[in-house]
């Protein structure tokens, strides 16, 4: 299974033309670009849960799909703006994460076992009601930007282009919220003492829930901004979270700042390696900087631990 969705360019060059011109170098940047910062979106949200509940969620790549499917049924069926769609995706998804928390997780933090048990078997559960409920095909949302621009000597779609600005805002407002708000040091202190947060007056639950609220609510961000270019499918958060999962391991655990490092350096790995070997050898290579860290620096690009 591939990425965020297809590649965005499956052409490969052959043996009489490996050399990359300009034009080639600029349409994968651009490319690894823009699934590098949707990936580091899904990472966030992974990382500032782990961080602060010491859980790995395995359900966090059902909530992207679910994001994706509020974008095809409010913009692409009942045609609401997409900002407000996006707005819709962002709140539905915090809102389920709270409710995941309360009902789930409550007891569990710092739990890996039952934590790990209770959220692949939300997984298994969510994507097994998406199947009931929206069916096995693949669905299409139309176009919020269509057209392309053309820039030395490459097009480019506006569509895409567009997940770039929106995806990187997305990730500075969560780590200016986290590094300025009261809420975000709040979870900062969790992360790095619990029982020393708690003496201080933090209230631990109320923390964990909005660090759920905000990791899940990035999850459905990121379907929302991809539903549009690539197909939604009740199997299209596999991928992703996977894709998350090195991320935050190339990047460091509970690093905002390694996490869209790390994303930046997945997405272009992905785009390069499409577009010169073939996706499955790109996904070989995704396995193989996953690896490469866990042996040689498991702490990441900027773990603490």
């Amino acid at each position: 299974m591939l990425g965020v969705g297809q590649p965005l360019s499956r052409r490969r060059i052959d043996g009489e033309s490996r050399t990359l011109n300009t034009q080639q170098i600029l349409q994968m940047t651009i490319n690894g670009l823009m699934l590098g910062l949707v990936y580091s979106l899904i990472a966030l949200g992974l990382t500032l849960v782990f961080g602060v509940m010491r859980i790995v969620n395995f359900a966090h790549g059902e909530l992207y799909m679910l994001g994706a499917y509020v974008t095809y049924y409010l913009y692409g069926e009942w045609k609401l703006h997409f900002i407000l769609t996006l707005l819709m995706a962002v709140l539905a998804m915090g809102v389920l994460g709270v409710i995941i928390e309360r009902v789930f997780l409550k007891n569990l933090r710092a739990e890996f076992m039952a934590s790990f048990i209770v959220t692949l078997g939300l997984a298994t559960f969510l994507q097994s009601a998406a199947l009931l409920v929206f069916g096995l095909s693949e669905k299409g949302v139309p176009a919020v930007l269509p057209g392309v621009v053309r820039f030395a000597g490459v097009s480019l779609s506006l569509e895409r282009l567009m997940l770039i600005p929106v995806s990187l805002a997305l990730i500075i407002v969560v780590s200016l919220f986290v590094q300025k708000t009261r809420a975000g040091r709040a979870m900062q202190a969790v992360s790095s003492d619990p029982e020393a947060a708690a003496l201080y007056g933090v209230n631990i639950a109320r923390t964990s829930s909005m660090c759920m609220a905000v990791g899940c609510a990035l999850a459905g961000a990121a379907g929302a901004l991809i539903a549009p270019v690539f197909s939604v499918n009740p199997h299209m958060g596999e991928d992703p979270l996977f894709k998350g999962f090195i991320i935050i391991v190339v990047g460091g655990l509970g690093s905002i700042p390694g996490a869209l490092l790390a994303g930046i350096m997945l997405g272009c790995l992905e785009a390069f390696g499409t577009t010169l070997f073939g996706a499955p050898i790109a996904y070989i290579m995704s396995f193989l900087v996953l690896i490469g860290f866990l042996l040689f620096r498991p702490r990441g690009f900027f773990g603490k631990v």
